[in-house]
């Protein structure tokens, strides 16, 4: 009698959403870095638009690249 794989194992669940560490590592060193790069663009623009903006009050100066600290991989596994 042969026996067939356990229910979940037949899942699209189990064959699409399960990862080895390795991989696991991979993807997430991937979104982080996507995350970073659109961080940046964001804080670019925003303060490509508030140099145009005309307002009766200074804008708040942002804070330089070099001075922002995202979060490392190793950061967002800890949280």
């Amino acid at each position: 009698m042969a026996t067939s794989a356990p229910l979940y194992e037949q899942t699209s669940q189990y064959r699409n959403w399960r990862f080895s560490p390795e991989k696991l590592h991979e993807i997430r060193k991937l979104t982080n870095q996507a995350g970073i790069e659109r961080a940046r663009r964001n804080i670019k623009a925003e303060e490509n638009e508030q140099q145009h903006r005309e307002a009766a009050t200074p804008a708040i100066p942002a804070k330089p690249e070099g001075d922002i600290n995202y979060l490392s991989l190793e950061d967002e596994l800890t949280l």
